[in-house]
C-alpha cells in the first residue's frame, strides 16, 4: 500500500474511498457500499496515473486499517465480526493464528475440521456429534432443510437427479448423496 501513497495522489484516493461507505457514526459499522466479493467484504480498486501496475485491488477494510495506521499487518480483523465494516475502531491487526482464534470463538468455523492426526474415533465430530454443524446451519450450504425435503420428494417421484440438480442451482453429486443417505440425513419427508 505504500506504492500507493508513492505514485497516486492519496488524498483524493481516500476522498473516494470514505464516498463509498455509510456515513460515519461514533462507535457504530461504517458499511462498504461498493463491490463486495463473494465473502461479503468490500473491494477497492486504485488506478496508477503512472503506469505499472497499472491498478491495486485492495479489500476494502485492509485500506481503511492502511489509511488509519499507515501500516499493512498479515491480517486484519473485525471487532464488530460484519465483512463490509471498514470503521477503523473496528479493525484490529493480527496474524492468521489470530483470525482462526476469533473464528473458534465467535463459532463461525464449520464444526468437524480436521486436524492432523485426527480420525476415526478422535476425530473431533465424532467426539462431539451434538455440536456439529450440518445441513443449513453450515456456512458452506447453499440448501436449506425445506428445498432438501423438496428433492427428496421430486427423487421418490422419479424425477431425475440432474434435473433436481440444475433446478437447485447445485451438483448432481450434492442431489445424489440425499439420494443415497449420505448427506442430509436429519431432514425427513
Amino acid at each position: 500500500m505504500q506504492q500507493i501513497a508513492t505514485h497516486c495522489d492519496l488524498d483524493a484516493i481516500v476522498l473516494r474511498f470514505w464516498g463509498k461507505c455509510t456515513p460515519e457514526t461514533p462507535g457504530c459499522c461504517r458499511l462498504w457500499t461498493a463491490a463486495v466479493d463473494k465473502d461479503g467484504y468490500g473491494k477497492f480498486q486504485v488506478t496508477n496515473p503512472k503506469g505499472r501496475p497499472k491498478q491495486w485491488h485492495l479489500r476494502a477494510h485492509r485500506f481503511s486499517y492502511w489509511i488509519a495506521w499507515r501500516v499493512s499487518p498479515v491480517v486484519v480483523r473485525h471487532s464488530c465480526d460484519t465483512p463490509a465494516c471498514v470503521n477503523p475502531e473496528h479493525l484490529i491487526g493480527g496474524s492468521q493464528k489470530d483470525n482462526i482464534r476469533d473464528m473458534d470463538d465467535r463459532g463461525r468455523r464449520a464444526k468437524g475440521y480436521s486436524k492432523p492426526g485426527c480420525s476415526g474415533d478422535q476425530h473431533w465430530s465424532r467426539r462431539n456429534p451434538s455440536q456439529t454443524v450440518n445441513g443449513e446451519r453450515h456456512g458452506m450450504s447453499k440448501l436449506t432443510d425445506r428445498d432438501v425435503a423438496t428433492i427428496k420428494e421430486m427423487l421418490a417421484s422419479g424425477e431425475s437427479q440432474m434435473i433436481i440438480a440444475a433446478y437447485f442451482g447445485v451438483h448432481k453429486g450434492t442431489i445424489s448423496k440425499i439420494s443415497t443417505g449420505k448427506s442430509w440425513k436429519h431432514v425427513t419427508v
